[in-house]
């Protein structure tokens, strides 16, 4: 599917291309669009980044569609230094961290209704972990945090895809999905916190996940409230749940790219279950 992309991005000798159209790059290269489009060019782990693209050690990027067309672009950039560069992986965030027990600081009452779900999702396992107190815990919160909020809309941003020598791309009224949104007070300043949640075994996540939910919200947000980028992904045994939790860095505000964004502060937390049947 790429293999044409690559080729002219070798020829050009650029390490990032020009963002282009997708279905526009498959009819001029003579491949059928696939039904997959958003999957294709919107790699949120490195083990569903197209396998062409992993051996180029080159990433793609979904960047919206600009005025007057009905199309979503794409774009290719080569890693700087490796993966690291645009996946926050697990084996590497949270290599010498040790596990945790955690006991809930809300009453039985409190988690009652989470021991009538059969099976949580990504929504659900961070509404959890916001209700047993596991968040407070692992953010080190001065205060127990708000209602996160959960929804998608269409965007416009400008960010660069590598340094920024590079240049700057355009993500133009491109749907970005926020997983969860919450207000709290930490070391005696409110912030806000931007959470991208998985559930599933250790894997790894594409910056992306929460760089745009960052560019999206960022000029919403008052300058002298700071965002917090939390990645967290929930691992369920029929007992416990694994909370993996990893605050990241945010981008400059002047030139915001995914190479600035580093993991920090990693916790993992294992609670028990109430009596549910989660898997």
């Amino acid at each position: 599917m790429f293999a044409a992309a690559l080729e002219e991005l070798d020829l050009s000798g650029s390490l990032v291309s020009k963002p282009e159209s997708f279905k526009e790059y498959c009819k001029r290269t003579s491949q059928v669009v696939p039904r997959d489009v958003p999957a294709r060019i919107s790699a949120q782990t490195l083990s569903s980044l197209d396998r062409e693209l992993r051996e180029a050690q080159v990433m793609v990027f979904r960047l919206g569609s600009p005025p007057g067309k009905k199309t979503t672009q794409f774009g290719l950039a080569r890693t700087v230094h490796d993966w690291s560069d645009y996946f926050l992986i697990d084996e590497h965030v949270f290599a010498d961290v040790e596990t945790q027990a955690f006991i809930p600081t809300s009453t039985y009452r409190d988690l009652y209704a989470f021991s009538l779900i059969p099976r949580f999702t990504e929504t659900t396992m961070v509404n959890f972990a916001l209700a047993s107190g596991l968040l407070r815990e692992a953010l080190s919160l001065d205060e127990t945090p708000s209602i996160p909020v959960t929804g998608r809309s269409t965007y416009t941003f400008s960010f660069c895809p590598r340094l920024n020598e590079d240049g700057i791309w355009k993500h133009h009224s491109g749907q970005v999905e926020i997983d969860g949104a919450f207000t709290a007070r930490r070391n005696g300043r409110d912030c806000l916190f931007i959470v991208e949640a998985k559930h599933g075994e250790p894997d790894s996540l594409a910056k992306t996940k929460l760089l745009y939910p960052f560019l999206a919200l960022r000029p919403k947000v008052p300058e002298a409230m700071p965002i917090v980028l939390v990645y967290l992904r929930a691992t369920s045994t029929p007992n416990s749940i694994t909370y993996r939790i990893s605050e990241c860095s945010t981008p400059s505000s002047a030139a915001p790219t995914p190479l600035d964004m580093h993991p920090s502060a990693p916790r993992v937390l294992a609670v028990a279950k109430f009596g549910s049947k989660q898997e």
